[in-house]
């Protein structure tokens, strides 16, 4: 048999291989952008998922950390004026002049009618003790309130006016050591109580006298 008769089936089965490779050159290539595509999207999805639990609460740390924007307390209610056993120095007191808000312009002269009239008090001078009045007097915790309105009538009431615990109150005092307010200046524990006037020379002395203190 000659070999001529073999060679169209031979060209057959190059064409076949060729054809075959072909193929499977194409699947390789499809195969290839096939994981290409699916790395890109795994990496899309990696991106925009959400943040792991340890930047969550790194996050949650941050926040906790920075101050609080909640508003500041307000001032207690309970919060109240200072009482005459509790008070503490005033600006007045550091001024030099302790007794200020009371309206008292001179405290050497406030401090020389006071000692007079605890020596008066002491002296039991009646008379003397009345210049250290700002008239009208008023007297409270008696039978019922007084108003002294003159000298006369603070002479002639004087030991109405002056009981033993108001004597005492009065002799105790220091007269730096009083209470202050814008009411005037306080002995003892408010048995007694002095002021100023609001002349431009001013005059100091009691304004009230409370017996049952």
């Amino acid at each position: 048999m000659s070999m001529s008769r073999f060679m169209p089936r031979g060209r057959h089965i190059r064409k076949n291989l060729a054809v075959s490779v072909v193929l499977a050159s194409l699947l390789v290539f499809a195969s290839a952008c096939g994981s290409g595509n699916s790395s890109n999207t795994n990496a899309g999805a990696s991106s925009s998922a959400p943040p792991s639990a340890s930047s969550s609460a790194s996050s949650s740390s941050e926040a906790s950390a920075s101050p609080s924007a909640s508003p500041e307390s307000s001032p207690s209610a309970s919060s109240s004026p200072e009482s005459p056993a509790s008070a503490s120095p005033s600006s007045d007191a550091e001024s030099g002049n302790p007794y200020e808000v009371a309206g008292v312009n001179d405290p050497a002269a406030f401090e020389q009618m006071f000692s007079s009239l605890q020596k008066a008090v002491a002296d039991s001078d009646k008379e003397e003790a009345a210049k250290y009045v700002l008239y009208p007097l008023r007297v409270n915790g008696g039978k019922e309130p007084l108003t002294i309105q003159d000298k006369d009538d603070f002479v002639a009431k004087f030991d109405l006016i002056f009981t033993d615990d108001v004597k005492k109150a009065l002799a105790d005092q220091k007269p730096r050591e009083m209470f202050v307010n814008d009411k005037g200046v306080m002995a003892g524990g408010g048995q007694i109580w002095f002021g100023a006037t609001a002349d431009s020379e001013q005059k100091y002395g009691m304004i009230a006298v409370n017996l049952n203190v």
